[in-house]
């Protein structure tokens, strides 16, 4: 990826590119900043509104669908505004064409860098996972360690996190003996029910942390926000791991887009 496209898709949603070093062993150089997007910087950051803004399956926006289109009308206006900080007058083609392809801005959102620059850019692709990464960053980063919160609360952490994933992760949350939200890490990457390390890693970043309780959380990337049969033999396996160790675990919860599915363990030994 060229120095000058990473300096505009970043500028175009108000990140300044400072620098940009490249290292070879005990040596580096310098690329310098490109300055002639400063300006753009001043431009009103439409990023931080486009997390509150998508909208899911069941919103009124529905009546808007245009059945020529094939996607939402809204969807595509705003989705166009974005795209005019990189594309200016071709905002509304590439929006076209995205949408066409994707259906829902979400979907565009969780495509997979390869599939958006085979067809589009590079500077496209890159400017929409750093949308992505930046939309989710200002709500992830609201949620602070170390504190009480509600189940509610962590979907909505949940939700943030996952936006632009393109593959299935699956997360550990730890909480202490008071029920503060202690941490959250990455256990692992792709078909979740299939890991052979997951178990064992979960067991021991859950004991590292001195965890009492904790929750999976995973995703389903253009899914559905819904437990199958799997999801729920996969939250029976970890619920007799962590208690081999007399931790429990309280929750397991599904993400799709902005839909979550919060499966507890005790209405999976109920339907088991």
């Amino acid at each position: 990826m060229t120095h000058e496209v990473i300096t505009e898709a970043l500028a175009s949603i108000g990140i300044l590119h400072a620098e940009h070093y490249v290292i070879c062993g005990d040596s580096y150089f310098t690329l310098g900043s490109a300055k002639g997007f400063t300006q753009r910087l001043l431009q009103p950051n439409l990023a931080e509104k486009f997390f509150k803004s998508i909208p899911d399956e069941t919103s009124e926006c529905k009546s808007d669908m245009s059945n020529d289109l094939g996607y939402n009308k809204r969807n595509f206006e705003y989705f166009s505004s974005l795209i005019s900080t990189i594309e200016g007058k071709r905002a509304e083609e590439v929006a076209h064409r995205l949408l066409s392809k994707f259906m829902t801005i979400e979907n565009v959102l969780c495509a997979s860098e390869h599939e958006i620059v085979t067809e589009f850019s590079e500077k496209i692709a890159f400017f929409i996972k750093t949308l992505a990464y930046v939309s989710s960053r200002r709500v992830t980063d609201k949620l602070g360690f170390g504190s009480l919160h509600t189940k509610a609360a962590i979907a909505e952490y949940l939700k943030a996190l996952f936006v632009g994933d393109s593959v299935e992760k699956l997360y550990l949350l730890t909480f202490d003996e008071r029920g503060r939200f202690t941490a959250c890490e990455l256990l692992c990457e792709g078909t979740v029910n299939s890991s052979e390390v997951a178990p064992r890693k979960a067991l021991t970043v859950a004991i590292e942390k001195g965890a009492h309780s904790v929750a999976i959380a995973h995703n389903h990337p253009l899914g559905r926000a819904k437990a199958s049969i799997e999801d729920m033999k996969f939250t029976s396996s970890f619920t007799g791991i962590f208690a081999t160790c007399d931790i429990k675990l309280v929750a397991h919860y599904i993400i799709a887009g902005q839909l979550c599915d919060i499966m507890s363990v005790g209405a999976v030994k109920k339907q088991q």
